[in-house]
């Protein structure tokens, strides 16, 4: 293959109940890729993926990488997420670099009401594939995407590794710089 496109993509769960009639081939929860595209080239060793584009109806993706077909698999690759949610535009740059047994991700996200930053390392192939976990949030106000929720200036800062075969551990800290009383539509809770 080398060039895909695909027009429109539909997707979702068929229903649970049981069939009834003119409903049969319905979906429920149908979900919608529209403008697939991408360029794909591999001489057997290299597999390559060229512009990989996608789009949905909150969702644009931008991508591109670079896998080896023989162990360790070294993998490069990176993208750009663009969209909006609750009315906030975002736009998530990511990187991938390493091999599948010891892969670095890294990504940042921002947008007016919040930043995001993180970054992990994985083995694909371990029963824990996580094996660290970095997360950054600051600019966090509840209020600004829910409506009703107080407000607040919420930093958070998270990690996590591996505790035995199949479990995690971590660390969790929220900061909030701008606390206050209930009564005023706020958190009253500075720092967890």
């Amino acid at each position: 293959v080398d060039e895909l496109r695909i027009g429109r993509l539909q997707f979702g769960a068929l229903p649970s109940a049981p069939a009834q009639p003119a409903q049969d081939d319905k979906l429920d929860e149908v979900n919608e890729v529209n403008d697939i595209s991408a360029r794909l080239s591999s001489d057997g060793q290299h597999h390559l993926v060229h512009a990989l584009r996608l789009a949905t109806s909150r969702l644009k993706v931008e991508a591109e990488g670079k896998l080896d077909g023989l162990a360790p698999f070294a993998l490069y690759a990176t993208g750009r997420l663009t969209g909006e949610e609750f009315g906030h535009p975002f736009s998530v740059v990511v990187h991938a670099g390493g091999s599948l047994t010891a892969l670095a991700l890294a990504a940042h996200s921002a947008s007016p009401a919040l930043d995001v930053r993180g970054e992990a390392t994985l083995d694909v192939f371990a029963d824990q594939p996580l094996q660290r976990g970095v997360l950054s949030a600051a600019g966090i106000d509840p209020a600004a995407w829910f409506a009703g929720a107080p407000r607040a200036r919420l930093s958070v800062d998270a990690s996590a590794i591996p505790d035995g075969e199949h479990g995690l551990r971590g660390e969790l800290t929220v900061v909030n710089g701008e606390a206050g009383r209930i009564d005023v539509g706020k958190i009253p809770l500075r720092r967890l």
